[in-house]
């Protein structure tokens, strides 16, 4: 057995394994590629430029809402 293992074992720990990445599973995503699509940028300097309009209307109810929604535990204080 690995020397983790052990560690962990000992003090009643374990390890989770998650699955590949997905971008279902990421708030990130799902904040930008709304936000974006909605924005329709198709040159480089317009997506530069919604990037910017995309960020100018984040709230910290938006973040929280997609951390939830993807299962996320996060504590604001």
């Amino acid at each position: 057995m690995d020397e983790r293992q052990d560690l962990l074992d000992a003090r009643g720990a374990g390890v989770v394994c998650f699955s590949p990445y997905s971008p279902g599973l990421n708030s990130i995503a799902h904040c930008w590629s709304n936000r974006l699509r909605a924005l329709k940028p198709w040159m480089v300097k317009d997506f530069l430029e919604a990037l910017v309009d995309a960020f100018a209307t984040l709230t910290g109810l938006d973040i929280r809402s997609w951390f939830r929604y993807c299962g996320g535990q996060i504590a604001f204080t």
